[in-house]
């Protein structure tokens, strides 16, 4: 005979009405952020160094060479030497514009307008994501090179696209950083040549591998590599553009400069070109870091003050050692007097630091540095460690010689005084962003030292 025990009664179980029409959840009003969005370098960047500019090019002298003959010891009676004279060169560059935009429904913002009826609202959410999110990108590209390159192709195979990093990078023979370091699914990449040629659209809708992605026409397709080449570069690009001139739509040496451009001893595929007197120029079409310049002025032996300071192995990883930090620094300032403030590498980088100097315990001092980081530090210089950092490699920065040239600081594009504007023939509003700026050094052999080809 069925008891009490037997009655089904009033449950914690799906299935039941209480459970499943009465009994409701606790709903926290916050939304945690799971997104990685730290920003070393670009937040340690000095705010001193910022300029304001105007017009089409920044561009300002250098001196470059000594009048080595004007002066001389003689015997009684000899005469006055024949006079050299003072060199002077141009620096030219142009700052890179950067745009952002959010689009939003008004039935969304009706809905999410209401007391209870959303966790934050709408505005408010996609516009403080998106001002992260620009900083994010604004960090992943002062650690790169000016070019736009994400990463470049290897291959294809089926549905598979294998990426190798930025190959005019110093050390990239060594670097065992991960080729999309750069990339997350749901990205519009461009794959392009190196001339801008070429382009092929594709979503990311997989990161297979470190190395390895899958790509679709549209953001929920089915995966297909068709129109990417080996040796393309992988851009981002702002819409579906696919003809001759849409390189002018993405990133192709549209980027600000960034230290792997700074801190080598090659020109630099940013296009910039070479400076003609006083004149700035744009270059899309030198493809060898050998002739292409760097601020406007040519990277040779002639003009060693606009080449970094590379410490490399010629392409043999060795052993990160305290002697090869040290020969680093002391290669700074021997060579033009680099006043070092900072040190920066990857993680795994700065764990081999870390593991030289645990088998005697010779932790040296911290250092607290701005924004909150603290640091290990190198013969009293900080050691800051950055996610967007390339591996195998450690920058001995002197930060006085970065300038952030600003023609306009990121701000909306008013509608006429409004900051959204509804379309034309569709229920919905948009709001955009704009900056324009670029990354910049006084004198590329005073910013320091690169030392390359570790295995670390």
């Amino acid at each position: 005979m069925a008891g009490i025990q037997d009655a089904t009664g009033v449950q914690f179980a799906s299935g039941q009405d209480f459970f499943d029409h009465i009994l409701t959840d606790w709903y926290e009003p916050i939304i945690v952020d799971t997104r990685n969005n730290s920003a070393v370098l670009w937040m340690l960047l000095p705010n001193a160094g910022r300029r304001n500019i105007a017009g089409k090019f920044v561009t300002y002298p250098a001196r470059t060479t000594r009048n080595n003959q004007g002066f001389n010891a003689v015997h009684p009676g000899g005469k006055f030497p024949d006079p050299g004279s003072q060199g002077a060169d141009t620096h030219t560059f142009r700052y890179r514009h950067m745009l952002a935009r959010v689009l939003i429904d008004e039935d969304t913002m009706d809905a999410a307008n209401t007391n209870g009826g959303s966790y934050a609202d709408v505005l408010q959410f996609e516009i403080e994501g998106l001002m992260d999110d620009i900083v994010i990108q604004q960090n992943r590209m002062v650690h790169n090179d000016g070019s736009g390159r994400l990463a470049e192709v290897v291959s294809t195979t089926g549905t598979d696209v294998t990426l190798r990093i930025n190959q005019d990078i110093e050390g990239a023979a060594t670097c065992t950083t991960k080729p999309t370091l750069f990339i997350e699914e749901g990205m519009r990449l461009a794959f392009m040549t190196n001339l801008g040629a070429s382009i092929a659209v594709k979503y990311v809708t997989a990161i297979v591998s470190d190395s390895v992605i899958q790509v679709a026409d549209t953001p929920t397709g089915a995966n297909d590599t068709t129109g990417i080449a080996a040796a393309d570069w992988v851009c981002l690009i702002s819409g579906e553009y696919t003809s001759a001139t849409d390189f002018i739509q993405s990133g192709f040496r549209a980027e600000p400069m960034g230290i792997a451009g700074i801190y080598s001893d090659a020109g630099v595929l940013d296009g910039n070109g070479l400076a003609s007197g006083q004149t700035g120029s744009n270059d899309l079409t030198t493809t060898s870091t050998a002739s292409a310049g760097f601020q406007g002025i040519a990277a040779n032996a002639s003009n060693a003050f606009n080449q970094g300071i590379i410490l490399d192995n010629g392409g043999v990883a060795r052993p990160i050692t305290e002697s090869l930090m040290q020969q680093a620094l002391s290669d700074a300032e021997e060579t033009n007097n680099a006043n070092i403030d900072l040190m920066l590498s990857s993680f795994s980088t700065y764990n081999s630091y870390v593991a030289l100097l645990t088998p005697d315990k010779r932790y040296n001092d911290t250092l607290d540095l701005k924004g909150g980081h603290q640091v290990l530090s190198f013969n009293g210089i900080g050691w800051v460690k950055d996610r967007h950092a390339y591996g195998n490699r450690v920058y001995f920065m002197a930060m006085d010689q970065f300038k952030i040239y600003e023609n306009r600081p990121l701000s909306w594009v008013d509608f006429h005084g409004r900051r959204w504007d509804i379309l034309p023939d569709d229920d919905k509003f948009q709001a955009r962003m704009k900056t324009q700026y670029t990354v910049a050094c006084d004198v590329r052999n005073k910013t320091g030292a690169l030392l390359v080809d570790l295995n670390a």
